[in-house]
């Protein structure tokens, strides 16, 4: 049947087809291959991107964690030294804190409050807001 068909066909649409089947169809299979292997590599850089900036991420986190903490120390140590049960304990928090705020422009507010959870013993919280 087919080859009755190819018989009848002139050489010239014999060359064509045969240059179309030996050209175009591997054309077309590495194209393909070329496309999936293209979206393969997006794939794996958006992977990769997104690793890179989780991990960008913690390390930003980790450190504005250890700055915020050696603020606070340097904010809440001398705190521990005041007799908050003085008279003139308020006024010198306030020119503590005073002091603090000059000293780190990042905090915007700074206050604090006494609780007296018993007779015995005096805790004082010290809360800081950063903005930059």
């Amino acid at each position: 049947m087919f080859r009755g068909a190819i018989r009848k066909l002139s050489l010239r649409q014999k060359l064509v087809i045969l240059t179309s089947v030996g050209v175009l169809l591997p054309i077309f299979v590495l194209t393909y291959l070329q496309y999936q292997s293209l979206t393969e590599l997006e794939n794996k850089t958006k992977g990769a991107f997104k690793d890179n900036l989780r991990q960008g991420l913690t390390i930003v986190e980790r450190q504005m964690k250890q700055r915020l903490v050696e603020v606070a120390t340097q904010t809440v140590t001398p705190v521990s030294t005041i007799d908050l049960s003085s008279a003139g304990a308020a006024a010198e928090l306030e020119k503590h804190f005073a002091n603090v705020k000059r000293a780190q422009p990042e905090i915007e507010k700074i206050f604090a409050f006494r609780y007296r959870g018993d007779k015995q013993a005096t805790y004082c919280y010290v809360y800081f807001f950063a903005t930059r």
